[in-house]
Formats: C-alpha cells, structure tokens, sequence
C-alpha cells in the first residue's frame, strides 16, 4: 500500500533580465523559424529535428536563460544545472494545449515572451487537482515540478509567445559531501 503524505510544492517566478532589450530580437528570430503547428498550438518548433539549427535558443540562453538558471541555481542550493529540451509556442486566438506534464525531468520552465493579458498565462494543478494561484506577467518566467499537469487555455484575441524549457538541478554525491548542510533547516 502506498501512503500519501501531504508537502507543499513551490512554484518559482522570476524576472527575465533586460526583457525589453531582448524581446523584438527574439521575435524576431522565432519568426525565421519554419511555421509548424502541433496538435492546437499555432507555431512551434517542437516537432523539428534537434540539430535543426535554432538562433532563437542561442540568444535566449546567452542572454536570459542561463542568468535565470544560476539565479535558481543559488536559490535552490544547488551545485549545477542542465537544461533538457528548449522549444517555443506562438498561440493565436483559439489555440490551446491540453493537460500534460513533462516525463524524465525534475522541473518544467515557461518564459513568457508575449502575454499581453495575464488571463492567458499557464494554468497548473497540484498533486491534488487543484489549480495553483500564482502571479506572472509578460517577462516572466515560471518554474515548477515537470510532474504537474498544465496547460494553456484557449487564447484570446492577441498572440502569446512562450519559449519553455525542462531542466534539473544537481547536488554534488560522494562520501566528502554533506548535503545537509547546504539547507539552514538541517534536513
């Protein structure tokens, strides 16, 4: 039998350094991408093959992505970070993406690049079933557990711009170290 036992989930939100000076650039560079739809999103490079060559990705780590991670990074007392997979989605009015969660991650990223209204941001459920309340604007980015279900609701009548990315946080392991230090409560 398994027993469940109750703990609190945290969700992250930080702020994209710079957002204004990168956003257009990003734009920009997403728009070179070939338009490739995948089940109701409008535009995402999801379904490319990964050597296929992405410009977008390069700026967004060089100038946002790897900051945001170190800045987790310390945070989370962790030793090291990778990031798994990196894509974008562009949603036009009506286009969504059902429930899903991320397999074989610790953690599921989603800058938001566009998000002329807040209503549109990711919707996420708890352990429990519960939609999570948290706040989040154009410029964010959110970090939470890959477990947890999400989704995008259908958008309204401006474009939402995502770039989402999983990744995990590492601690070192051996004999010499002592985990249980890094964290003030001891456990």
């Amino acid at each position: 039998m398994i027993q469940s036992i109750n703990i609190s989930t945290k969700l992250y939100v930080g702020k994209a350094k710079d957002f204004k000076n990168h956003k257009d650039t990003l734009l920009e560079l997403i728009s070179l991408m070939p338009s490739v739809g995948v089940e109701n999103v409008s535009k995402s490079d999801w379904l490319l093959a990964s050597t296929f060559d992405r410009l977008y990705l390069t700026y967004f780590y060089k100038h946002i992505g790897n900051s945001y991670m170190c800045d987790l990074m310390v945070k989370l007392k962790a030793d090291n970070w990778n990031i798994g997979k990196t894509w974008y989605q562009q949603y036009n009015k009506g286009s969504h993406h059902t429930y899903h969660n991320h397999a074989k991650t610790n953690f599921t990223n989603v800058f938001y690049l566009e998000l002329p209204d807040t209503n549109y941001k990711t919707i996420i459920k708890d352990d429990s079933g519960e939609k999570i309340s948290y706040d989040a604007e154009e410029g964010d980015i959110i970090t939470f557990p890959a477990h947890l279900l999400h989704k995008s609701k259908p958008n309204g009548d401006k474009r939402k711009t995502v770039i989402s990315f999983n990744s995990n946080f590492l601690y070192a392991q051996g004999e010499n170290n002592d985990i249980q230090n890094k964290f003030n409560n001891g456990v």
